[in-house]
This record gives C-alpha cells, structure tokens and sequence, in this order.
C-alpha cells in the first residue's frame, strides 16, 4: 500500500517537475 502510494507520487513529481522545466525555459525564450 505505502509502495504504491511511493511510486505514484514519484511519477507526480516527476511530471511536475519536467513541467515546470519546461515552464522555466518558455519563460526564459520570452
């Protein structure tokens, strides 16, 4: 249970974070 919870929130994180990547070099193009 606390194995899934781990994993899934590895993912949200990892997605968050190349999002943000992303956000930050839009942002820096501008």
């Amino acid at each position: 249970m606390a194995a899934k919870l781990w994993e899934e929130g590895k993912m949200v994180y990892a997605s968050s974070a190349s999002m943000t990547k992303r956000l930050k070099l839009a942002m820096s193009k501008v």
